[in-house]
């Protein structure tokens, strides 16, 4: 089958949850025989060509070099206009847009199916978290807090911006992620459920898996940390992120702990590096800052830590737990959110909202004073990722839905084996 995937960035080195779920996507769905046509606002290809991908099934359409948030609607207007422009060449059997976007598919399927996704319940309690507090700080510092130059727009992204909200999506409007979906693949269990009462039809359970090949082919590559105890975070640094409050509390934890370290993984920019040097200083032969790392490094260091804390305030689906789980790491991860679907309080990882600093505090000494107790549950946990949430288990949901989609009753039966493994 030809199968269009529209997105707003493509990279064969992700560094981010979302990024390696927009290089897994493509890639495996192709190793499973499709002809996947990815049309992208921008690219960063490190190991492989266009030519390389070509090979593998892969053909990559770049539109522009400018890497925006994500999908929003100057982004979806433009890949829109170019899959326009492709669609007289080539007839699509499915239109996948794996962002949680708004987008004109949804009113336009130039003659094929959609399937797309969604990561939250579209609630209005939703609504108002993601618009209040650290979410509603971090939304306004967003073009600093990722690099991107508000000045430095290009003219065409700044029309499209233009045509998008006071033209096409007044016209067209779309009223919600993934509108008018053959398919909806939903990332967790709350926005599935929640689909589900909304009237939604053909939801499908699809959370974010790991890439195991990323960690079995490192060998025996390790970090030498001294004997140390080290607790990992990897992300972009961020106040919603949780960065700020796991800072805290560890500084804490090291007037009670000899030999501890913290390793800060991830880029930050701008007024997010000035509030980071603020909060470490003092700390910095104990707070280790080692910025951007590439998909390799990341790996090597999630393997040579002693826990990894993911603190983000509400994550939909936290790939570095699911990594660190993998690597059968210890790990804490957002209570909020769906990692929790994987992570299971005291069965396989601790869960912690670090709006509330003693819980984090809490679990973290948990891990120091019982690490036995914590290896156990990562042990847990890698024989629950290892065998139900991989690339293997991501590529056989995405092909069976495509390709099978007419025989819907079979399709929901396998799709809800697959589900109440998660419940």
């Amino acid at each position: 089958m030809k199968i269009l995937i529209p997105i707003h960035y493509f990279t064969d080195d992700p560094q981010s949850g979302l990024h390696t779920e927009l290089w897994n996507f493509p890639s495996h769905l192709a190793a499973m025989g499709h002809e996947v046509f990815v049309v992208t606002l921008a690219a960063n290809l490190v190991h492989h060509t266009k030519k390389d991908l070509r090979k593998k099934n892969i053909r990559l359409y770049q539109i522009y070099n400018y890497k925006g948030h994500g999908l929003g609607s100057p982004e979806a207007l433009m890949v829109f206009f170019f899959s326009v422009l492709l669609r007289l060449r080539y007839r699509f059997d499915w239109i996948f847009v794996p962002d949680a976007a708004r987008t004109p598919f949804s009113r336009f399927k130039l003659g094929a199916k959609l399937a797309g996704r969604i990561f939250t319940p579209e609630t209005e309690k939703m609504h108002n978290f993601f618009n209040s507090g650290d979410w509603k700080y971090d939304r306004k510092h967003k073009d600093d807090g990722e690099g991107i130059d508000e000045a430095l727009k290009p003219f065409w992204y700044r029309l499209f911006q233009f045509l998008a909200r006071r033209a096409w999506f007044r016209l067209f409007p779309v009223n919600q992620i993934a509108e008018n979906a053959d398919v909806l693949f939903c990332q967790g269990l709350e926005p599935l459920d929640f689909a589900r009462s909304s009237g939604r039809k053909n939801t499908v359970y699809l959370p974010n898996i790991v890439q195991p090949a990323w960690f079995d082919n490192l060998g025996n590559a390790r970090i030498d940390t001294e004997k140390k105890f080290i607790f990992l975070f990897v992300g972009r640094i961020m106040i919603s992120k949780g960065i700020f409050t796991l800072i805290s509390v560890f500084k804490k934890l090291c007037g009670r702990h000899k030999n501890l370290e913290l390793w800060v993984v991830g880029p930050s920019h701008g007024h997010y590096t000035r509030l980071l040097e603020e909060a470490v200083e003092g700390f910095e032969d104990r707070i280790k800052v080692l910025g951007r790392k590439n998909r390799e490094e990341i790996a090597t260091h999630i393997r040579s830590c002693d826990v990894v804390v993911d603190p983000f305030i509400y994550a939909s689906f936290s790939t570095i737990v699911l990594e660190a789980l993998y690597c059968k790491k210890p790990v804490i991860a957002p209570r909020m959110g769906d990692t929790k679907d994987v992570v299971k309080e005291g069965v396989t990882g601790y869960l912690a909202d670090s709006r509330n600093p003693e819980e984090l505090m809490q679990k973290m000494e948990n891990c120091l004073s019982n690490y036995t107790e914590a290896q156990r549950l990562a042990l847990a946990g890698h024989e629950f990722v290892k065998r139900y949430v991989t690339t293997e288990n991501m590529a056989e949901i995405l092909d069976l839905n495509f390709r099978f989609f007419h025989d819907t009753e079979k399709m929901k039966r396998w799709n809800r084996k697959y589900e109440q493994l998660f419940r």
